[in-house]
């Protein structure tokens, strides 16, 4: 009886965070056009918030997938409010919160509310994924796209935890590999900026990340995953 009433408990957590963030996303939604957000219009917005810049921007990097609003431009956006490093840190935080959030509405609001968000895409990953879940989202998060992954892997039989390390270990390069680009753009006041060493080096860093999934796209081909 007290593990019943423990997972009820639970459950009801579970369905309270998934309907805050359901609401906070169809808020945003209607007061904003965030269709022509950029990273520069997402980043003046942020800093508008000062010292609370760094909350307000994880909290709408981790409710993106409800809209399926490109994680690029967000992480683009993290570079040029809050430099390399933190925007790096805000990055890679808001992104593991935000496959966190779709996985957990996955796994419990079910297969229904997921094909309306992912408007029939769903099938391409559902074979995937049961077939060895672990290795097929660690493999996918270098070149699959990002939420409809997530919610794939919460309609799977792969356990939370694994779905989290594998999601936390391939994301590192590209979440601080974009906020340092972000960066750089933030510097550019000329011409002569975009052939300066402070942009290129960020844009060949970029670039580089941007080659790995391919070459992990071959290893799986060759392992029959991809």
């Amino acid at each position: 009886m007290t593990n019943l009433a423990t997972e009820g408990k639970s459950n009801k957590w579970k369905l309270a965070f998934i309907l805050f963030a359901v609401a906070a996303a169809i808020f945003v939604s209607v007061h904003y056009d965030i269709r022509s957000f950029s990273p520069e219009s997402i980043r003046d917005r942020i800093i508008a918030f000062g010292v609370l810049a760094p909350i307000v921007f994880i909290t709408l990097y981790t409710l993106r997938p409800l809209v399926l609003f490109p994680s690029s431009v967000f992480s683009l956006a993290g570079g040029l409010a809050f430099g390399t490093w933190p925007g790096g840190l805000y990055n890679y935080i808001g992104a593991i919160l935000s496959a966190i959030l779709a996985f957990i509405i996955a796994r419990y609001m079910g297969r229904v509310y997921v094909q309306k968000i992912l408007k029939g895409k769903l099938h391409k990953f559902e074979e995937l994924m049961d077939r060895e879940g672990f290795n097929i989202v660690f493999y996918l998060r270098f070149f699959a796209p990002f939420d409809p992954l997530s919610y794939a892997a919460g309609l799977s039989n792969i356990s939370f935890r694994d779905h989290l390390i594998a999601t936390m270990i391939p994301i590192i390069p590209a979440t601080f590999a974009f906020a340092n680009f972000g960066n750089s753009i933030s510097n550019i006041t000329s011409l002569s900026d975009i052939l300066s060493k402070e942009f290129a080096v960020p844009l060949l860093l970029l670039l580089g990340v941007m080659m790995i999934p391919i070459a992990v796209k071959r290893i799986a081909k060759k392992r029959d995953i991809g």
